[in-house]
């Protein structure tokens, strides 16, 4: 008795390829909560379902006052936006998380989600903010128009605060 043949997929055709989710944020170190979260999310069960890339936007030093800007603030954000340009260029997500913060970080996190939305990606934005930041104001109708626009590069927004 003879087996059946076996039935395989043309040559060169494979299983549909996962999501690509590349996530924009710093990972440790400093031990702090945004790091921990981008990280317990890039090692999370996501993994199975999503082919997940990270560029780490951390310093890699302990910052006691994280609002405090200064010329390397301006220096970092660019080399961080030109790794994010040349990683979408070669990851080609599909899904792109950036957890943004409040204060006037948020403009280098706008930025950031603004970029990945020009490249075709869909944009998640992961908000930690607070009602009492300078920055946008949710008091102010200029700082809530801030916002809005600002929030309107993200395609889905979780918002933590």
């Amino acid at each position: 008795m003879s087996q059946a043949p076996q039935v395989t997929d043309a040559p060169g055709a494979s299983a549909r390829p996962r999501p690509r989710m590349l996530v924009v944020g710093p990972l440790p170190p400093p031990l702090g909560g945004v790091q921990l979260m981008n990280e317990m999310l890039v090692r999370s069960s996501l993994s199975r379902d999503f082919e997940i890339e990270c560029l780490n936007t951390s310093k890699g030093a302990m910052r006691w006052a994280v609002e405090k800007q200064s010329w390397r603030s301006v220096v970092d954000f660019v080399r961080h936006a030109v790794r994010l340009v040349a990683r979408l260029a070669r990851f080609r997500p599909d899904l792109v998380y950036v957890h943004a913060a409040s204060g006037i970080s948020f403009t280098r996190d706008w930025a950031m989600m603004a970029i990945a939305r020009l490249s075709g990606a869909k944009v998640v934005c992961h908000y930690h903010g607070t009602l009492h930041t300078v920055f946008p104001s949710a008091e102010t109708s200029f700082g809530c128009s801030c916002g809005q626009l600002m929030m309107a590069a993200a395609h889905r927004v979780i918002v933590l605060g």
